[in-house]
């Protein structure tokens, strides 16, 4: 008895491609609001901005925590120092 794969068996689907890195991250404090601006990313749908207490700790995704409008994301700073990154996100929910 055959207990293999055919080749009629096998479909690929595209998942579609990463969008790109955000650029031209800019931060401010403006107390006691932190504001983080980007640059557009092309074929994002939306943005994540992940926030961690130390540069080489673990990064939580913080994006509900403050209030993203295009490539800008405001949070009231109440912690201490954060340091923070963004990805941009495509229709298909790749980061």
């Amino acid at each position: 008895m055959y207990c293999g794969w055919n080749i009629d068996d096998i479909r690929i689907f595209a998942v579609g491609a990463f969008p790109e890195k955000v650029q031209d991250l800019t931060i401010f404090w403006n107390d006691p609001n932190i504001e983080l601006n980007w640059s557009p990313v092309d074929g994002a749908t939306t943005y994540k901005v992940y926030a961690s207490a130390a540069p080489d700790g673990t990064f939580l995704d913080v994006t509900n925590d403050g209030t993203l409008n295009g490539t800008t994301w405001t949070i009231q700073s109440l912690e201490a120092k954060k340091f923070y990154y963004v990805t941009a996100v495509n229709a298909r929910g790749r980061e």
